[in-house]
């Protein structure tokens, strides 16, 4: 079969490119864009790739799969956004949720868990790293972390993610 191009964005940065492509359960190519560390950062533009889950129908592409985000102005494949760096990702089928390994900036790092059918959920970046706010008196936004690890006590200086494995 012929070669498909499902995301072409426009990066421009060597860093926070997040990194992984994955099938999720149901049968959708997920893929995970870092906001190339940009001031400010996309990943609150609803309208860029960047700093985003994307998800595709590898069938039906270029058609954006029902339950993706939509709306005016909104990229079609967008699945979650407010993200700085989404480096890897995993399903654990077994529990029907989605687990995203998020890279911090300058304080904390982050693991995001939500229900794999859950599209539109705000992990915050910009304006959040983990559950703390990024300049002084911002309102929490967004689905906060479900694990946070700081870089003052030199427990975490960077959270890539991994997979899901139950068994012996």
């Amino acid at each position: 079969s012929p070669v498909k191009t499902f995301l072409d964005a426009e990066h421009g940065g060597d860093k926070h490119v997040g990194g992984m492509l994955a099938f999720g359960p149901d049968g959708m190519l997920f893929a995970a864009v870092g906001d190339a560390a940009r001031t400010p950062s996309p990943a609150r533009n609803l309208s860029s790739a960047l700093g985003k889950i994307l998800r595709f129908d590898v069938d039906a592409h270029p058609a954006p799969p029902a339950g993706n985000m939509s709306g005016a102005g909104v990229n079609p494949y967008l699945w979650a956004y407010g993200l700085r760096n989404p480096w890897r990702f995993s399903f654990d089928r077994s529990r029907g949720l989605l687990i995203i390994g998020d890279v911090g900036q300058n304080a904390w790092e982050e693991v995001d868990i939500a229900p794999s059918t859950s599209s539109g959920l705000d992990y915050g970046w910009d304006t959040m790293e983990g559950s703390h706010c990024v300049s002084s008196g911002c309102t929490s936004v967004g689905h906060l972390p479900h694990v946070e690890h700081p870089h003052t006590n030199g427990e975490a200086g960077s959270i890539v993610g991994g997979f899901v494995y139950r068994g012996s």
